[in-house]
């Protein structure tokens, strides 16, 4: 019992220092309110223009790879909700992580009460990458009521499952990516990689006629996760199997990211010394 005890003592205590690096960065962003809302309307265009994209592909077109473009907006909203949420819970303090090593400012990391690489990403929280969370819950909002046949509730539990799935998928690439810092200090090309590359997930996997192409974003780069697997589920149409598939890989690009981690900290030397 004290085992489990002590994890939900940890997991609190990670909680509330989530809240309170929310507490500082929002503080000091409402000293420049114009900076934050700036931001957080250029966080809105950058999704209207995914939906745009939609808009006007599909306007002679009723279908595009199986998909109508009420169901492909879906796959625009899951996009969204896992982008949103890297970028409040992981990409603002990661995206800069070289800098942080060659400044010395990680060595403050180190000697701190909490896992470093949680007290990186919680290091700037970017909040007003809110706004695209919240399309995204609209969009998919917007589809239930245009399809009142379909039962949400049965849904949901998918839905948020398949979504954190992406979410940790997501962050663990971009982590394992940002660990080439330790050992290259200029590694900020890797941030463009890397989320180029996921942003594939704002297209129907459908599109990728081959069947290595398929396999590819859906095992061995999941990619999938972060857009047409929640969209299916909305829809109704996801399977058990994808969910166990999803646990199955999380779990790996989980245990991946803390190993390369760990072994990256232990290889590290400090900058201030």
């Amino acid at each position: 019992m004290k085992p489990m005890a002590d994890k939900k003592s940890s997991l609190r205590r990670y909680v509330r220092i989530l809240f309170a690096y929310m507490r500082l960065y929002l503080a000091r962003r409402m000293a420049y309110r114009f900076d934050f809302v700036l931001n957080f309307i250029l966080a809105v265009l950058f999704t209207s223009m995914s939906l745009l994209f939609v808009t006007f592909v599909y306007r002679n077109v009723p279908v595009v790879a199986g998909w109508t473009r009420d169901e492909a907006l879906l796959i625009v909203a899951s996009y969204s909700i896992v982008n949103g949420l890297a970028w409040m819970f992981c990409f603002g303090g990661f995206w800069n992580f070289d800098l942080l090593l060659s400044t010395g400012k990680f060595d403050s990391f180190l000697v701190k009460p909490a896992p470093p690489i949680l007290l990186v990403a919680f290091y700037r929280t970017t909040l007003e990458d809110i706004s695209e969370v919240l399309i995204g819950v609209v969009l998919i909002a917007r589809y239930y009521v245009q399809h009142s046949e379909l039962h949400v509730f049965p849904h949901v539990f998918g839905v948020a499952l398949s979504l954190l799935y992406g979410f940790i998928i997501y962050t663990s690439v971009f982590v394992l990516a940002k660990c080439l810092s330790f050992k290259k200090i200029q590694s900020w090309s890797m941030n463009r990689l890397v989320t180029d590359m996921f942003a594939i997930g704002k297209y129907p996997q459908s599109i990728f006629r081959q069947t290595l192409l398929r396999f590819t974003t859906t095992v061995i780069l999941p990619i999938a996760f972060i857009g047409t697997v929640p969209a299916n589920f909305v829809k109704g149409e996801g399977t058990i199997a994808i969910l166990l598939l999803g646990f199955v890989l999380t779990c790996i690009f989980l245990f991946l990211t803390r190993f390369v981690w760990q072994r990256s900290l232990r290889d590290y030397s400090s900058a201030s010394s």
